[in-house]
């Protein structure tokens, strides 16, 4: 689309095909517009082509895929903490850094969705009080979420090294302390942002009239000591816990290379194996083969907490990866910004790479789901929960009918029978 190059209206009335517009939006087409006003015609419509389709794909961005991965990613890290509290999971150090990472990134996600209800009238964000609120939650999510992140993968480094700090890594009470240890240290430290930050009135010049709007921003009488701590904000809070994690992910991934059995539990001891064996020693004839899969598995001991440990190691070091790499662009951007461009935001590189980085936030659960049998187990019996009555009933009496496997003997209960 070629916007008009000799009136100023031309170029404004472009705004009016993007769904709900932003501020920023509309002032940087129009700062666009006089810059290049002077230049030639071909520059001009060239420049103007690529300004308006890319303000138009963060537009879009910003309206459909923003809110949808949010609420998604609320959902689905919701189903998680479920999931590793209430089954077999809860039993590991490294779920409970999990649980940990997932409650918070359900904050930061709400930090996301409710300035985005500002554009539709919903103006929370710009309300005294949950401004700060707002502000705080995502500094605080964002710098737990990122050394959280770090620290299981150092857990899972633990075990490649000696027995004592093996042991330790591993320790339940251990993972609790050190999450409650760095929550504290990270909401006393970003205490500063509900005094330095509030809502302030911004004016702005639109032909011969003043407009006057409210946004949720530093304080200006802040601003010179903010941009500094800023700076050292971003180190502490993503540079630093980027690179830790980068590190340890190496680490492990090294081991693999040398030792790839820590994936995988030995196979004489899992599950799987346990359940085929007892199939194997008690064959069973007739009408009854059709049953003995139902029943036997419901007398399989479960795994031991060392095996469910060792399959904790896939899915952690995948949602490491998805965090390295979709983080990545966002931190290269913020890093440009406050270092090399005195804290002036780009209105089109940092919006996109800030929307490529909600997709970790959502790929945790699938990764769960692919690669842990007792996640995939928990919630299929937490909706296995809704079944009627009638149906809970039918269950109960049909396995009653059904022959028991002895858990020590591996041999069939013939008392069902």
């Amino acid at each position: 689309m070629k916007l008009n190059k000799d009136s100023k209206s031309g170029f404004l009335n472009a705004a009016a095909h993007f769904h709900h517009p932003q501020l920023h939006i509309q002032l940087y087409e129009l700062n666009i517009y006089l810059h290049f006003i002077h230049g030639g015609p071909e520059i001009r419509d060239q420049t103007f082509g690529h300004t308006w389709y890319s303000l138009k794909l963060i537009d879009v961005l910003e309206t459909y895929y923003k809110p949808t991965l949010s609420t998604l990613g609320l959902l689905l890290n919701s189903i998680s903490v479920a999931v590793f509290l209430h089954t077999d999971l809860n039993r590991l150090a490294i779920s409970h850094y999990l649980v940990a990472i997932g409650i918070l990134d359900n904050f930061y996600l709400i930090t996301v969705i409710i300035p985005w209800l500002s554009r539709y009238g919903v103006d929370l964000f710009t309300t005294m009080g949950i401004c700060q609120i707002i502000l705080y939650l995502s500094h605080f999510s964002c710098f737990l979420s990122c050394w959280y992140m770090a620290l299981s993968i150092m857990q899972r480094c633990a075990r490649l090294y000696s027995r004592g700090l093996r042991r330790r890594f591993e320790s339940v009470l251990q993972a609790k302390f050190i999450i409650v240890l760095v929550a504290v240290f990270a909401g006393v430290g970003f205490l500063h942002v509900t005094w330095t930050h509030g809502v302030v009135d911004v004016k702005r010049r639109s032909g011969s009239s003043i407009i006057t709007s409210t946004k949720c921003t530093i304080l200006p009488e802040d601003a010179p000591q903010m941009h500094d701590l800023k700076r050292v904000e971003l180190l502490f809070s993503f540079v630093f816990p980027w690179m830790v994690t980068f590190s340890f992910l190496f680490v492990r991934l090294s081991q693999f290379c040398t030792c790839p059995h820590w994936l995988c539990p030995p196979s004489s001891q899992t599950k799987s194996e346990i359940e085929g064996s007892a199939v194997l020693a008690n064959p069973v004839s007739g009408a009854i083969t059709a049953q003995w899969s139902v029943r036997t598995f419901d007398h399989v001991p479960k795994p031991t907490t060392e095996n469910l440990d060792i399959l904790m190691n896939v899915p952690c070091l995948t949602i490491t990866a998805v965090f390295l790499m979709s983080s990545l662009p966002y931190l290269s951007m913020m890093v440009i910004v406050w270092f090399f461009e005195n804290g002036e935001e780009d209105d089109f590189f940092l919006p996109l790479f800030r929307n490529v980085y909600l997709l970790h936030f959502v790929s945790k659960f699938f990764v769960y789901f692919m690669s842990i049998s007792e996640f995939r187990q928990g919630i299929v019996l937490a909706f296995g929960g809704l079944a009627t009555p009638e149906i809970k009933k039918e269950i109960a009496l049909q396995s009653k009918s059904l022959p028991r496997v002895n858990s020590k003997t591996r041999m069939i209960d013939t008392t069902d029978l």
